[in-house]
C-alpha cells in the first residue's frame, strides 16, 4: 500500500511597513504636509486541509506633523495624516471538497494630521486632517477589521488650539466579508484630542471622522448579520483641566453603513474641563461630561457679543439619552455666565442647575430659573445681572409682579 504526502500549511503573511511623518521641524507651514501611507499587508501561503496562512496587517499611516517644546506653530496650508495599508489576503486551503481563502488581515490605522507633544500654541487657518484606516482584505476565517481613522490633531503635553479652518478626523477602513465570520468598519478618528490638559479655541470647523463601512467581499454570498460598521469618531476628546471655547461648529462622525448613528461632539472625562459656549456656536451631535467625580465640569455661556437665539436648558440633562435627537448637554456639575453679553434661557431648568454669573446678563424665568443664582463677578469691573420675565403658565405665575425686572450686582 502507497503512503500519503505530507500536508502542507501555508505561511503567514509579513505585515505592512509604517509610513514615514511628513515633518517634524515644519512650525510654521504654508505648503501642503502629507504623511506617507502605511504599506499594504502580504498574501498569505497557500496550503492544503492543514490550512493556508492569514494575510499580513496593513502598516499604518504616518503623521503628517509631530512637534515637540513650547513654541508658536501654525498652518495655513494642509496637512493630512497618510493612509492606512490595506490588510493582505489570507492563502487559501482545502474545505471539504472546495478552496477557501483564510483569514486576511486587519487594515491600518489611518496616520494623525498633526502631533504636539510638548505645550505649543498652535494656530490653524488651513486644514488639518487624519488619514484614513486601510481596508480589510476579506476571508472565511476570523475577524477582518477595518483600520481606523487618524486623529485630526492631539495634545499631549497641554498647548494650545486657535482653529478659525477645519480640523477632522479620518475615515474608518472598511471591514470585508467573505463568508461567515464577522466584518467590523474601522472606527472614525476623533478631531481633536486633549491628554495631558490645555485649551481649545474653535471659530472655525472641528469635526469627527466617518466609521468605515463592513461589506461583501464576496457579492455572491448573502448578507451577515454580523456586519458591524465602524462608529464615528468625537469632535474633540479630553481627558481633563481643558478650556474649550466654542463659536463655530464642532460635529461628531456618523457611523459607517450609511450613518445611522451620531458620535458625540464633545467627550469630557478627568474633570476640572470647561466648556465655553460664545455667539455662532453650533455642535452636532450629544455635548458629554462624565464622570463627575472627579469635580464635574463647568458649562459656561460667555463672551461680548450677544447670541440671536436663545439657549433651551431643558438640553441640559443628567444621563445620556439613548439615542441622537439633536444636542443634548449631558452631565454637567458646575454652569456659569461670563462676558458682557445678554444670553437668553428657554426651556425648563432642573433643580441642579445652579447659575453663577460672572458678568453680563442671564435672561429667564420661573422656569429656566429653577435652581439658585449666585451673583459672582470675576473683577471689579464685572457688572453682572438677571433679567427675570415671570411669565406665564407656571407655578409662580399668579403672584402679582412686574412683566419683568432685572436684578444687578449693587442695586
Amino acid at each position: 500500500m502507497g503512503g500519503h504526502g505530507e500536508y502542507v500549511t501555508g505561511f503567514g503573511g509579513q505585515g505592512g511597513s509604517g509610513g514615514r511623518v511628513a515633518s517634524t521641524t515644519q512650525r510654521i507651514n504654508t505648503v501642503p504636509l502629507v504623511g506617507a501611507a502605511g504599506q499594504n499587508g502580504a498574501q498569505g501561503g497557500d496550503g492544503d486541509v492543514e490550512g493556508g496562512g492569514g494575510g499580513g496587517g496593513g502598516g499604518g499611516g504616518g503623521f503628517g506633523l509631530v512637534l515637540s517644546g513650547a513654541d508658536l506653530a501654525g498652518n495655513s496650508s494642509q496637512i493630512t495624516g497618510g493612509a492606512g495599508g490595506d490588510g493582505g489576503l489570507g492563502g487559501t486551503m482545502i474545505d471539504g471538497s472546495a478552496r477557501q481563502r483564510a483569514g486576511s488581515g486587519g487594515g491600518g490605522a489611518g496616520g494623525g494630521g498633526a502631533l504636539f507633544t510638548g505645550a505649543i500654541s498652535f494656530s490653524n487657518s488651513g486644514s488639518v486632517s487624519g488619514g484614513k484606516g486601510g481596508r480589510s482584505a476579506g476571508g472565511n476565517l476570523g475577524e477582518d477589521t477595518g483600520g481606523d481613522g487618524g486623529m485630526g490633531v492631539a495634545l499631549t503635553g497641554g498647548g494650545g488650539i486657535d482653529n478659525t479652518g477645519v480640523i477632522a478626523g479620518g475615515a474608518g477602513g472598511a471591514g470585508n466579508y467573505s463568508r461567515s465570520n464577522s466584518r467590523v468598519g474601522g472606527n472614525g478618528g476623533a478631531g481633536v484630542l486633549l491628554t495631558s490638559g490645555g485649551t481649545v479655541l474653535n471659530a472655525g470647523t472641528i469635526q469627527g471622522g466617518v466609521g468605515g463601512s463592513s461589506t461583501n467581499y464576496n457579492p455572491n454570498v448573502p448578507p451577515n448579520p454580523r456586519l458591524l460598521p465602524g462608529v464615528g469618531g468625537a469632535g474633540v476628546v479630553a481627558t481633563g483641566n481643558v478650556s474649550i471655547t466654542n463659536a463655530g461648529t464642532i460635529s461628531g462622525g456618523l457611523s459607517g453603513n450609511g450613518g445611522a448613528t451620531r458620535a458625540n461632539a464633545v467627550e469630557l472625562s478627568g474633570g476640572n474641563n470647561t466648556l465655553t459656549l460664545q455667539a455662532g456656536y453650533a455642535f452636532i451631535g450629544n455635548v458629554v461630561s462624565r464622570p463627575a467625580a472627579y469635580g464635574g465640569d463647568a458649562l459656561v455661556l460667555g463672551g461680548d457679543a450677544s447670541p440671536s437665539t436663545a439657549f433651551n436648558v431643558s438640553n441640559v440633562v443628567s444621563t445620556l439619552p439613548a439615542s441622537y435627537a439633536g444636542t443634548q448637554y449631558v452631565g454637567f456639575a458646575h454652569f456659569a455666565k461670563t462676558g458682557a453679553s445678554t444670553w437668553r434661557l428657554t426651556g425648563n431648568g432642573s433643580a441642579g442647575q445652579h447659575w453663577s454669573i460672572e458678568d453680563g446678563t442671564l435672561q429667564g424665568d420661573a422656569n429656566t430659573f429653577a435652581g439658585h443664582i449666585n451673583f459672582a463677578p470675576a473683577s471689579p469691573a464685572g457688572n453682572p445681572g438677571v433679567t427675570f420675565n415671570q411669565g406665564s403658565g407656571n407655578a409662580n405665575s399668579a403672584v402679582p409682579c412686574m412683566p419683568a425686572r432685572s436684578a444687578e450686582r449693587g442695586r
